[in-house]
């Protein structure tokens, strides 16, 4: 007994079958009901996060600053001395 191929539909043609489309159309059928799972998800996550963090990660930060000019005095002598105001070791 032989079947014929064109009878019946084999599951790799169903699958071949469905698109992106296809699967999601139940999506866009409740469009409000996905919107308010994907904000609510998104507030709670960020929110567990941030408050998690909070309490392992601690920030430090100390400015260290010279006051010496950065870049040599501007001068027309050939030979500009360079005057800096550090103290000599």
């Amino acid at each position: 007994m032989i079947k014929d191929r064109n009878s019946k539909t084999s599951f790799e043609d169903v699958m071949q079958a469905i698109t992106l489309r296809d699967a999601l159309t139940p999506l866009f059928r409740h469009k409000k009901l996905l919107i308010v799972t994907f904000c609510s998800v998104l507030v709670a996550t960020t929110l567990f996060a941030w408050l998690w963090a909070a309490r392992y990660y601690v920030a430090k930060m100390q400015v260290v600053v010279e006051q010496d000019r950065s870049d040599p005095a501007i001068t027309t002598a050939q030979n500009a001395a360079v005057t800096s105001n550090k103290p000599l070791p």
